[in-house]
């Protein structure tokens, strides 16, 4: 029954209802009960038409999954069941209507073409070719079954079937195109060289390589590391006379980028300026990320340079890689004059990775002091350091034995306590992951520096109580604290002793 008969029936049954309820109810109708009747009956139309067309698809739904079970369940191998089918015959019983019309018209396409293949499934020739061995099947049908295979999406079998027939091109005019869909398909799966096969069989036999090919190529070269082969390839798009595209040329230079080898990515972007292809931000920020990793100083600039003249956007990417590069050569007050003037001219609002860069700049120039004033202009802006700035803090501050500071740096870093002010409310606690090395080391200075029941004690009861991992030798701070409290106390009395020593000492007798 199809939706609209559906819904003129229950339009019909659902005007009908009503109406002899109202009669029945009401001797005499009134303009109120009509009106109350015809408001149910919309309801009902609309919440019958609603329903259908919720439970109509889950009805198809179930349709379609018998029917697959159905023909899953009949054998892959056409021959079987036309033996099936005829088996059925020969017993008496009535075979299915969709086994004995598959398997009359296998025997029938057997009988017109020894060679053919059921409709919908090239691969049972695939089969039956590798089965038998047969290297070099029919050229008609060899194209026949490369083409239903590339059009069905199955390229499994499309794949098979170019091994099995040593890459051979199927004939006709469609044959060189599907053989450059199964080398996209093949460099999809990173099987780049037989990928390179297929396009060399089509170039062998006169047929040129598009672009979209060669891009895709390309950019799966740029991602597995393959840049030998993907800088082969975009040469051979000059000798096709092909123009590359902007992510053919994005490919090349994250792939140059990646292995380090940023003199060829500039270069590439010189290419780029050529053709009149504009660069966008985030291409910039790659390529300043592989100048700071090279320290690669001219490039960074010449970069800085082009993205003023083209108009581009900084982002906080191009801001931290600003700031990794100057502060790796020293330039600590320019990489600060940097992010200063970029957030002010730019309207920039630094996130941590713009933070976490400054610090860890700071801390690589010998500046403590201004990483930790950093730190706080951080978490007041609402920004979550990593654990990696924390970890960077809590070493620095060891090194210097501000143990103090250590302390409260580790309490922020793990959530053992919650710092009051308006500044530290605005930053949601997360637990970060901090190095059990790192909290060893600051254990092990707290019972050096004999902090151990200040500081150390009160720090391990709250890493137990929010069930850190504690390092073994976080065992003996106990211990520590109870003979620093001995010493403390032996040397108290001490003290006492000596303080009524000198009191004596200095006594007068008065006449």
């Amino acid at each position: 029954m199809t939706g609209a008969g559906s819904f003129i029936l229950a339009v019909a049954v659902i005007f009908f209802s009503p109406a002899c309820a109202a009669r029945d109810d009401c001797a005499v109708g009134s303009l109120h009960d009509i009106l109350a009747t015809a408001q149910e009956m919309i309801l009902l139309i609309a919440a019958f038409t609603i329903g259908w067309h919720l439970i109509g698809p889950f009805l198809g739904f179930v349709t379609r999954q018998s029917r697959a079970i159905t023909i899953c369940a009949t054998p892959r191998d056409p021959h079987a069941r036309a033996m099936q089918a005829q088996g059925s015959e020969e017993q008496g019983t009535a075979p299915t209507e969709s086994v004995t019309a598959t398997g009359r018209a296998f025997v029938d396409a057997q009988r017109q073409e020894p060679r053919a293949f059921p409709p919908g499934r090239p691969d049972v020739a695939v089969d039956r070719w590798i089965a038998e061995g047969t290297s070099q099947p029919d050229a008609k049908l060899h194209a026949d079954v490369f083409e239903a295979c590339v059009q069905l999406g199955d390229f499994d079998s499309a794949h098979r079937l170019a091994r099995h027939t040593a890459w051979r091109v199927p004939e006709g005019a469609k044959g060189p195109s599907q053989v450059l869909a199964l080398a996209r398909w093949l460099a999809r799966r990173q099987d780049m060289e037989a990928a390179e096969k297929c396009m060399q069989q089509v170039r062998q036999t006169g047929h040129a390589v598009d672009l979209r090919t060669m891009k895709s190529m390309i950019i799966v070269c740029a991602r597995v590391g393959r840049m030998d082969l993907g800088t082969a390839l975009f040469q051979q798009l000059a000798a096709d006379k092909l123009k590359p595209d902007f992510a053919t040329y994005s490919a090349m230079i994250r792939g140059l980028c990646n292995i380090g080898q940023v003199e060829d990515a500039l270069a590439y972007v010189e290419i780029m300026r050529r053709d009149a292809i504009r660069l966008d931000a985030m291409l910039f920020d790659v390529l300043l990320e592989g100048c700071v990793h090279q320290n690669n100083y001219r490039g960074a600039e010449r970069l800085l340079a082009q993205m003023q003249e083209v108009g581009i956007q900084p982002s906080n990417a191009t801001l931290a890689a600003c700031i990794r590069l100057y502060s790796s050569r020293g330039e600590l007050k320019r990489a600060m004059s940097m992010f200063e003037d970029m957030s002010r001219e730019y309207h920039l609002q630094p996130n941590a990775y713009v933070y976490g860069a400054l610090v860890a700049a700071c801390i690589r120039c010998g500046k403590p002091e201004m990483a930790l004033s950093t730190h706080e202009q951080m978490v007041a802006d609402g920004c979550s350091p990593s654990a990696r700035i924390y970890e960077l803090l809590l070493q620095c501050c060891i090194q210097l034995g501000w143990t103090a500071k250590a302390v409260e740096l580790l309490d922020a870093a793990l959530g053992l306590r919650v710092a009051e002010g308006p500044a530290s409310r605005s930053v949601p606690r997360t637990q970060a992951f901090i190095d059990p090395k790192v909290v060893e080391d600051l254990l092990l200075l707290l019972a050096r520096r004999k902090q151990a029941s200040s500081l150390g004690v009160p720090l391990l009861k709250r890493l137990e109580e929010a069930d850190f991992e504690l390092p073994e030798r976080a065992a003996g701070l106990a211990a520590a604290a109870e003979a620093e409290q001995a010493e403390r106390l032996v040397e108290t009395a001490r003290c006492g002793r000596r303080r009524d020593f000198d009191q004596w000492r200095n006594f007068e007798v008065t006449a």
